[in-house]
């Protein structure tokens, strides 16, 4: 009993993670969702990009050497 029990167990945890891995197929940036933004809710800043998060349009990435807004991180990119 404890044994099937176990593996029961062993192949939910296995079986789980398989199916959780991104799909290879495809990169994030291969197909951009836009939406409209919504409030600022936080603001920083890395090396190349100022990230502004927003509350229904994922982040927002300016250039800060380009001055130009590049393509939003959205739940598309995972």
């Amino acid at each position: 009993m404890m044994g099937r029990l176990f593996i029961f167990i062993y192949l939910f945890i296995v079986l789980t993670q398989v199916c959780g891995q991104p799909d290879s197929r495809f990169r994030p940036f291969d197909w951009v969702l836009y939406r409209g933004a919504g409030p600022i809710t936080s603001i920083t800043e890395g090396y190349t990009f100022a990230y502004i998060g927003t509350e229904s349009g994922g982040l927002k990435r300016f250039n800060l050497f380009g001055n130009n807004f590049d393509e939003p991180i959205t739940t598309a990119q995972g």
